[in-house]
């Protein structure tokens, strides 16, 4: 059983800060169980340590009193971190950010492009006027592919401050 599977198997991730005072489930209970029974039959805990880890997770009240039940058991991977979540929220507002800018300028020259070619056909050909909008938006979409760095930092900064408004 590797550590990642185990650590996702509770009601939330007991390595967690904030999941610290949750109370544990019957299910959380039973992973706890599970990993020591599992330890115990591998000779990693003598009957005397699995009796005592044993009765502890039967007592769990929350999802803090897992970790030292069995945090030497299973790889305790790094858990990602707030910052990393911010990032990875960042970058994800970013690509969608330059994807919505894209397809904004391809859908605004593809329908003024056609109004432009309908009229012409009607009126004979005259200055192509879809030109402009498709300058601009052309220059907007190329803008929102350079600085990205800085964009990001602005997000990570705009994401913090909404999650610091939003916390109880």
């Amino acid at each position: 059983m590797s550590g990642r599977d185990v650590w996702s198997r509770f009601s939330s991730d007991p390595r967690a800060r904030a999941a610290g005072e949750l109370r544990a489930t019957d299910a959380d209970r039973d992973v706890v169980l599970e990993v020591l029974s599992i330890a115990y039959s591998e000779g990693r805990l003598d009957r005397a340590e699995y009796d005592t880890r044993s009765d502890a997770a039967l007592a769990l009240r929350t999802l803090g009193e897992v970790r030292p039940l069995v945090g030497d058991l299973v790889a305790l991977p790094a858990v990602r971190g707030a910052g990393q979540e911010v990032r990875e929220e960042a970058v994800t507002r970013l690509h969608r950010e330059v994807r919505d800018a894209r397809l904004g300028f391809l859908a605004v020259s593809g329908v003024t492009t056609t109004i432009w070619a309908v009229t012409a056909l009607v009126v004979g050909w005259h200055f192509f006027w879809p030109a402009v909008p498709i300058a601009v938006l052309g220059a907007g979409w190329l803008a929102s592919r350079w600085g990205t760095e800085s964009r990001l930092e602005t997000l990570e900064q705009e994401i913090r401050e909404r999650r610091r408004r939003d916390r109880p």
